[in-house]
């Protein structure tokens, strides 16, 4: 069995996403929550299926948002680095 751990950087920003949908529409801020949730289910369910963007890190682009999610496998362990926005800064979280 593997566990998930989720970066606090990466909760931080997640929630920041989600509060910006929601000030615009609750039912986009939903549909955000919805999609991010099967984002890391499918990413527990096969870990292995999404590109590597460098030597550790792999991505997930979050369907219908301009969102990815940025993850590492351990032995045991899938670590979620980031969930950003596509235009953020895209090396601001390899140190995570």
């Amino acid at each position: 069995m593997t566990d998930l751990v989720i970066h606090p950087a990466a909760q931080m920003e997640y929630a920041k996403a989600a509060e910006w949908y929601a000030e615009r529409s609750t039912a986009a801020a939903h549909r955000f929550a919805s999609e991010v949730e099967a984002a890391i289910q499918a990413i527990c369910k096969q870990p292995d299926s999404y590109p590597l963007v460098d030597d550790r890190h792999r991505l997930y682009l979050v369907n219908g948002f301009p969102y990815y999610i940025a993850y590492r496998q351990l032995p045991g362990l899938l670590r979620i680095v980031a969930i950003r926005h596509a235009a953020q800064d895209q090396d601001a979280w390899k140190d995570r």
